[in-house]
């Protein structure tokens, strides 16, 4: 489920080859409880194990969403929207003006550092080029 529907759709279809058709986009409710039982009307379970759904959101949201999610008896995966958005760059110069981007609009500080460092380590998950930072 994308709560911010079209672009996030439309990167998921063009760099990552997912058919639109089986993306699922809602618009957000007032809380994310509401959106949560969104998901639950939709996969039409109260207790859903689905595992071709996974849940897309801000990074700073995932650790709320997914405890918000599992009370309404859902258990998905979630993945930032930022480590997609780093993970589509055409390029590795793009993916590094893009990790600067977000360390500016994050704070500038260590721990701006260390949200981007954890999403580039998803993107790369997701291009299959991850290298772990000690071995």
């Amino acid at each position: 489920m994308v709560s911010s529907g079209y672009p996030y759709r439309e990167l998921l279809a063009r760099q990552f080859a997912v058919e639109r058709r089986i993306i699922k986009t809602a618009v957000s409710a007032p809380n994310t409880i509401g959106n949560a039982e969104t998901v639950q009307k939709w996969l039409g379970s109260k207790d859903v194990q689905n595992p071709n759904c996974v849940i897309i959101t801000m990074y700073w949201h995932i650790a709320r969403a997914s405890l918000d999610f599992a009370a309404q008896h859902l258990h998905f995966p979630f993945l930032p929207v930022e480590a997609i958005w780093l993970a589509a760059a055409s390029s590795d110069e793009q993916r590094t003006q893009r990790r600067r981007m977000m360390v500016e609009t994050f704070g500038q500080n260590d721990f701006a550092s260390r949200v981007v460092i954890e999403c580039n380590g998803i993107a790369d998950k997701l291009r299959g080029a991850y290298n772990p930072l000690s071995k």
